[in-house]
């Protein structure tokens, strides 16, 4: 149960990426449960003297932790999904370097990418920061836009995204598909991409 408690108040909190403010909060769940274990309101170092330096010691550490040995496919699945404020935010993200007026922006895109960022593109074509803020400025203006996005935690302040892009053409024209993933970091309070990959899809 305390292992859930700690879980429940801090994992969203570390999964954006505050992990000082994660570890005060699992600190404060096992703080207040040992309050209550020895009926105390103590708190910090004198909190921990009070519950162990008694004789007898007042809390009980020699009970067995009851932890699961492994995860099933359904529980790994949740604890590496991003939670909804993030993946909502990081989709913001993606979805403005799809539009053509910042993409056709070198300051907007510099801000969105890192500066080791780098693109596997779907023409096969590899680009660093700097060259893809120099391609997208002799791009055309087409329409762009995203479907099935998906966030995938990494590690603390990691996340991988995969989404669908659509490319409109011309009046007339078959929308070009392309499979998409990126690899965003926190990185000095905000997000940035380090990692892009585009792959033709064919779409039938």
């Amino acid at each position: 149960m305390l292992l859930a408690a700690i879980c429940d108040a801090a994992q969203d909190i570390a999964r954006a990426g505050k992990l000082d403010d994660a570890v005060f909060t699992a600190f404060r769940v096992v703080e207040v449960e040992i309050q209550e274990r020895i009926s105390s309101r103590s708190i910090g170092d004198a909190l921990l003297t009070e519950a162990i330096d008694g004789v007898p010691p007042r809390l009980e550490l020699t009970r067995p932790a009851s932890l699961p040995l492994y995860l099933d496919s359904e529980a790994l699945e949740r604890t590496m999904q991003a939670n909804p404020l993030l993946e909502d935010h990081l989709r913001q993200l993606e979805e403005r370097l799809l539009q053509t007026n910042v993409r056709k922006s070198a300051e907007e895109v510099s801000e969105l990418l890192a500066s080791e960022f780098i693109e596997f593109g779907s023409s096969g074509r590899i680009f660093d920061k700097q060259q893809i803020i120099a391609s997208l400025q002799m791009e055309s203006t087409v329409r762009r836009s995203l479907v099935d996005f998906k966030t995938w935690i990494l590690a603390p302040a990691v996340v991988l995204v995969t989404y669908r892009a659509i490319r409109q053409g011309a009046p007339g024209e078959q929308p070009i598909y392309s499979l998409r993933s990126s690899i965003w970091r926190l990185i000095d309070g905000r997000w940035q991409m380090v990692f892009h990959q585009g792959t033709p899809l064919q779409e039938r």
